[in-house]
């Protein structure tokens, strides 16, 4: 126990040092115009709190720029860049940025946000860093060891798509949060596993493609650490508990939904039918039209491709000299080559195929927490490969916590087959 807890200590300095570290980097991170978007719709907190029923959905306003934003953006960020806003002051950015018009058209109608501003907004995401390796840290350490865990948080800490895609002002950093709060819970929450309803109504309100993690919660909640004789006769009862959290959950971060919530939600999920109908079919040439494609694409962003700053060339140009700068740092893009893709796309398999046979074959306490962990990873992996119709690396993120924590177990059971193998060598040589 003392040796558990002094490299717990060592790890919260190496955590430490890694934040000081990746928080000085966040003003380096190049610009993405959709964090001028996340900066504008933060101001419906403001809105909010002035009047709570000008954020309340109507049909009268379909055409609301506002009221669209609200039906097709994850909540979280808005929450968290508010927050962020208000401890040092700034407002909310007044001005949408407009993809059908120049760099310089969007910066002369104030929709380029200031230094300050989007540094602002960018630590809302990126303050979340340090909690989000913590919590890989806690969960694998819950199923494997301390060696797995040190690899696994060291892994998601260096990863170029986290230090990218999370020190923006975009949904990204409470993306990556709610993926590890939702896997640490699911080891942390044994005998009373409706309270996974809040990590898994937190993701969804991180980014909606997280929606896919609940299957690894409800199978937590239908089979019990201890399989007793009660647990079985309240089992209704958590799951009428479960929807409950979860819905007041949703229902807290989606003020929108209030006033009709059945027509509002409707309207929602046809808007987000018509905007990935729109998105894909803007852009023809990138449209993934076959469940091949789109697994090509999944396994090409997580291993091989280069960081990806933006989704379309509109502002090549401007963005070309940041990009060079962020790129020019080793660290920034450390094993993105294709030989370092490889090692760690088979560690991956290797490491999921381990888990899968000694949850199959094993018996003891670590089985459940293996199994739940496969069930978040194939669902995750389901939904993006199956659903998602544009190959944008950002949308991938969900399974960086997954793969760091296969690589990790492998390289721990490859590891102890190594020292049993050397020790069995000496001791024959010895006799």
């Amino acid at each position: 126990m003392q040796t558990k807890s002094i490299s717990f200590g060592i790890f919260l300095v190496f955590l430490s040092i890694a934040a000081l570290l990746y928080w000085a980097g966040t003003s380096s991170v190049p610009f993405h115009p959709d964090e001028s978007t996340y900066l504008f719709t933060s101001g419906d907190i403001e809105l909010f709190w002035h009047d709570p029923t000008a954020v309340f959905w109507t049909p009268e306003k379909n055409g609301d720029l506002r009221q669209f934003y609200r039906m097709i953006v994850a909540p979280m960020i808005n929450h968290l860049i508010a927050l962020s806003r208000w401890i040092v002051g700034e407002a909310p950015l007044a001005v949408d940025w407009d993809w059908g018009l120049t760099w310089a058209e969007n910066a002369r109608l104030g929709a380029l946000p200031s230094a300050r501003l989007l540094l602002t907004g960018r630590m809302a995401s990126a303050a979340l860093y340090p909690f989000s390796i913590l919590l890989i840290y806690l969960a694998t350490r819950k199923f494997s060891n301390e060696f797995t865990a040190w690899v696994a948080a060291l892994l998601l800490a260096s990863n170029a798509l986290v230090l990218l895609h999370t020190r923006r002002a975009m949904s990204e950093g409470p993306l990556l949060f709610a993926v590890a709060l939702c896997l640490w819970s699911l080891g942390r929450f044994e005998r009373r596993a409706f309270w996974n309803a809040i990590p898994n109504a937190l993701a969804y309100c991180a980014k909606h493609s997280l929606a896919a993690l609940a299957p690894a919660a409800l199978l937590a909640l239908v089979w019990p650490a201890r399989a007793t004789a009660h647990s079985r006769r309240i089992l209704a009862f958590q799951i009428a508990l479960y929807g409950v959290l979860v819905l007041l959950t949703l229902a807290a971060f989606n003020p929108y939904l209030w006033a009709r919530p059945v027509q509002a939600y409707a309207a929602t999920l046809q808007a987000r039918r018509d905007l990935l109908a729109g998105q894909a079919g803007d852009r023809p040439s990138q449209q993934l039209n076959s469940v091949s494609y789109k697994l090509a694409s999944m396994v090409y962003n997580l291993y091989f491709a280069p960081l990806m700053f933006a989704e379309t060339g509109n502002y090549v140009e401007e963005t070309r000299a940041a990009e060079q700068t962020y790129q020019a740092n080793p660290f920034h893009s450390l094993l993105r080559s294709q030989t370092a893709g490889i090692i760690l796309m088979v560690l991956n398999l290797f490491g999921f195929c381990l888990a899968a046979l000694s949850a199959a074959r094993d018996q003891s306490a670590p089985r459940r927490d293996l199994l739940l962990l496969l069930t978040a990873n194939v669902s995750m992996a389901a939904a993006l490969w199956l659903l998602d119709p544009l190959p944008w690396q950002r949308h991938y993120l969900p399974l960086v916590p997954f793969i760091c924590i296969w690589v990790a177990y492998a390289l721990n059971r490859l590891g102890m087959t190594l020292v049993s193998a050397w020790k069995s060598a000496k001791a024959a040589r010895s006799a």
